[in-house]
């Protein structure tokens, strides 16, 4: 298992970039043949200019760049037309609504409950706040039925106007996503993030895979990652990791601290920090 890890006091993309020039050493032709898994598109704009950076401007053929964590629609349309014929289920994966289509679309539904009834401007607004807190449901892999059972019946009437309002997305949502032939973009690209999971534990890819600056605190990315940290040409370099913390601030960490998605990817991938 090849993990590494890139203290913060080096600048990561940088370090990056001087460390795969390296690997390379003159034969920087190589690093077309690495394919590079970033956090967002941001990074890997970024790590496109931390390359140039580093080798002073020399004309180079980059790594193939991909970023996992705010795929829009064309790129998770390229990563799964990379997916094995095998795998039939990813290519049956449905399109994304687009982000305007599913804001109107739930404003029409939450004008429709008597207490949001309002102006069409505030329903918009919490349409985009109830999108927000989809989306983010859809991170921790938890399912929009289960919305109902975060409050009790014999809680405060105000509680119970919020879960009437919840129904929207646990009863009536998938029913127009059904409607429209579509899913949610973070569902679809959890579904294709698993799909090619799947895809390298069946078949695993010849090019290097490197995931870089990746925490894996989304369950589906986290399942990826347990995947690339067994592929026999693969490296996860960690962003940040904290080497130097004892053991005991190490078993007590909470969700609030910045290290603590480091200790719940190391639990996931069956690893001992001290194996970084």
């Amino acid at each position: 298992m090849n993990l590494y890890n890139i203290p913060a006091y080096y600048p990561f993309l940088d370090t990056l970039a001087l460390g795969l020039l390296n690997q390379v050493d003159d034969d920087t032709d190589a690093l077309s043949d690495i394919k590079i898994l970033l956090p967002t598109r941001r990074a890997c704009r970024n790590l496109t200019n931390a390359f140039l950076r580093m080798s002073k401007g020399k004309a180079l053929i980059l790594p193939q760049m991909s970023p996992i964590g705010d795929l829009d629609a064309d790129e998770l349309d390229i990563m799964l037309s990379g997916l094995s014929q095998n795998t039939n289920a990813a290519l049956d994966i449905p399109k994304a609504l687009s982000p305007l289509k599913r804001n109107l679309l739930l404003a029409a539904q939450i004008r429709k409950v008597p207490q949001f009834s309002g102006y069409m401007t505030q329903s918009v607004k919490l349409a985009i706040a109830l999108g927000q807190l989809m989306d983010q449901i859809y991170n921790e892999n938890l399912d929009l039925k289960d919305l109902h059972k975060l409050v009790p019946e014999d809680f405060a009437t105000h509680w119970q106007i919020t879960i009437k309002f919840l129904e929207i997305i646990s009863l009536t949502w998938p029913d127009i996503l059904k409607s429209h032939n579509a899913i949610d973009a973070a569902d679809r690209r959890n579904k294709i993030l698993l799909s090619q999971s799947k895809l390298w534990q069946q078949n695993p890819p010849k090019e290097k895979i490197i995931a870089a600056g990746i925490t894996g605190t989304v369950p589906a990315v986290a399942e990826l990652l347990k995947t690339i940290s067994k592929l026999p040409n693969a490296e996860i370099i960690l962003p940040s990791y904290d080497e130097n913390l004892d053991d005991e601030s190490w078993n007590a960490l909470t969700e609030s601290h910045p290290q603590h998605a480091f200790k719940m990817l190391f639990q996931k991938l069956g690893i001992d920090r001290e194996q970084i």
